[in-house]
């Protein structure tokens, strides 16, 4: 589709709500963007070209295709924006980099509550609290939390019940729901304590200690008033830590920006009930140099998208489009609930954080930079070197392929992606061998090859993408098997396998024969390669070492007569695992599958 079919079709799009998506004529998405009325805003990109904005310039040249998605109102436009942005993860549009990276602390959302770190939030009912960019900030604070309050730290989930604690509960580091030493409404009180702690209301937290150890000592429970003694002491020290910024009491973020022409940062200092608790650097990455109030957006969009909290007033360094805050602010009333109010300083004490946030933001981005552009370099590097020794001009998605089994028990496949060099995560595949329980690496990857190009073929929204480069984990066998698989779908793929032991490049030649590539030891191709080959070896692995955990404890009780598939799930639910099963004494076995069972397996514990 040439540049005026563009045209055409921009002046047939709807005045509604919606997103536009641009793409080259390969289908690659190029760049998406919201719209309150879609053909007004399409149609723009065909005039004159905006000097402030050299990157929509050079996307336009490379643009062939025009998608778009009406939705229902501004709001769901903005969130589809950054869905797809997160999804696609186009060139030409701000991005924020390493998303997938940030850290969340989680409270999770069941009757004996734990807090973790993950990755990403899920809709799941648990309370968030992020993103941090700062790894070593949060294993801070979560050993500080877990100083003060001693919630349990177990993967169990649900929980379950145990006949003996654990040593956390003897260091007094755990109130020991699994051997009911707490109830469920105390153990819920203490959590939301917790809640507190992380929202940065400590001096409310501090009232209450006070009160509770008063109200201890009056009743000569000195054991107990020792106890909120040592949180009162634990929650000071926290508070020295953090400075007064604000005589009002209230929540605020407060962001200063800086860009290069390839990477942009955002500093976001937390204040919350007037002092300033946290600060945070958020990268995000730029094709070409764009205006500061460009990124910032960028930034409200897909940051309050996903904070777990939302501040009474933001602090922004520059005057932004009403408009657009006008969307983000009912994005955030929409998922929130709260009210958030948009606050631009002149003078005083306010004008000073924010200029400090700036110096910060710049300061970041002088060190990042370096980072950031040498990383680019080599994976650019990396590209072009794989790209010289297998003579191929696009190398834009990887896909890698491993096995994982021991004697052909719970024997899997993994699927991993790298677009442009790195991780894609998102498009990870798992595989669960159907046809074999012998170990046969070959005829494993034939299935899981011959899956995964079946589905391409069938246009499965989960395999619709096809590879520029197969890369196998083995030798000449494997690779075979790769060939022989392709061929008989008559899909034509480039494909390479790395051998482990000489770390050699094996490939076809024109004849259809094999030939082996030595890259340098030092060279960036062939880190890219071990790259991708370990990534693949460790999600086979890991999804292994899944399976076998849960076959290992269904198969322990199936050998035992009496139980049955009921009974087994109710052991499992209850206790968790066999060795707990075994510790657990007699009544409370009994107590969840009854007398008559119990004699029948008793002798097996």
């Amino acid at each position: 589709m040439n540049n005026n079919d563009l045209r055409e079709k921009a002046n047939n799009l709807p005045q509604k709500p919606g997103v536009y998506i641009f793409k080259d004529g390969k289908g690659k998405v190029l760049y998406v963007g919201k719209a309150i009325r879609l053909k007004n805003r399409v149609i723009s990109y065909f005039g004159k070209p905006d000097l402030a904005r050299p990157q929509i310039t050079v996307m336009m040249a490379q643009a062939e295709a025009l998608d778009y998605v009406i939705v229902s109102s501004e709001v769901e436009a903005l969130i589809t924006e950054n869905n797809f942005i997160k999804r696609f993860r186009p060139k030409y549009n701000i991005r924020m980099r390493d998303d997938k990276n940030y850290l969340f602390i989680k409270i999770t959302k069941e009757d004996f509550p734990r807090v973790t770190v993950v990755r990403k939030p899920s809709r799941d009912g648990a309370a968030y609290f992020g993103p941090f960019t700062n790894s070593l900030y949060v294993r801070e604070t979560l050993n500080i939390i877990k100083k003060i309050f001693p919630f349990r730290t177990c993967k169990e989930s649900p929980l379950k019940m145990r006949p003996k604690p654990c040593l956390q509960f003897h260091i007094e580091r755990c109130l020991g729901p699994c051997v009911e030493a707490v109830n469920k409404e105390e153990y819920r009180q203490m959590i939301g304590e917790v809640r507190e702690f992380l929202y940065g209301r400590n001096s409310h937290l501090l009232k209450r200690f006070h009160r509770e150890m008063q109200e201890a000592s009056i009743v000569q429970n000195f054991e107990k008033a020792a106890f909120f003694r040592d949180k009162i002491k634990a929650v000071e020290a926290t508070l020295e830590r953090q400075n007064v910024v604000n005589v009002k009491v209230i929540s605020q973020d407060i962001l200063g920006a800086a860009a290069d022409s390839r990477l942009a940062v955002i500093t976001l200092f937390q204040v919350r009930d007037g002092k300033l608790i946290g600060k945070e650097n958020f990268d995000l990455v730029l094709s070409e140099t764009q205006p500061l109030e460009e990124i910032m957006m960028a930034f409200l969009d897909q940051y309050y998208q996903d904070a777990s909290f939302i501040p009474k007033e933001i602090l922004l360094p520059f005057p932004l489009n009403e408009d657009e805050l006008y969307f983000v602010s009912e994005l955030i009333k929409e998922k929130s609930g709260t009210k958030v109010e948009f606050k631009l300083p002149k003078i005083g004490r306010y004008k000073e954080l924010v200029k400090m946030a700036t110096k910060n933001a710049e300061e970041y981005l002088s060190k990042e930079a370096k980072t950031f552009t040498r990383e680019t370099e080599k994976v650019s590097r990396g590209l072009y070197e794989l790209g010289e020794a297998l003579g191929l001009t696009a190398l834009g998605r990887i896909e890698c392929y491993d096995i994982s089994n021991i004697s052909g028990m719970q024997s899997v496949g993994s699927m991993v992606v790298f677009k442009d060099g790195v991780p894609a995560k998102n498009e990870y595949r798992k595989f669960k061998i159907k046809t074999l329980s012998t170990p046969n690496d070959f005829a494993m990857m034939e299935e899981v090859l011959s899956r995964r190009f079946r589905a391409l073929e069938n246009n499965d929204t989960n395999f619709n993408k096809k590879p520029d480069l197969i890369l196998i984990d083995g030798g000449k066998g494997q690779l075979a098997v790769a060939s022989k698989v392709l061929n008989s779908l008559r899909i034509n793929v480039n494909m390479a396998s790395l051998a482990k032991k000489e770390e050699e490049l094996i490939s076809f030649d024109a004849n259809g024969g094999f030939y082996s590539i030595k890259l340098p030891r030092n060279s960036e191709g062939l880190y890219l390669l071990q790259r991708v080959r370990d990534e693949a070896h460790r999600f086979a692995i890991s999804y292994h070492k899944n399976l076998r955990s849960k076959y290992l404890i269904k198969s322990a009780l199936n050998e035992i007569p009496g139980v049955g598939p009921k009974t087994k799930k109710l052991l499992l639910e209850h206790f968790g695992n066999l060795d707990n099963i075994k510790e657990s004494d007699e009544e409370a076995i009994i107590k969840v599958i009854g007398e008559s069972k119990y004699k029948l397996i008793k002798e097996y514990l």
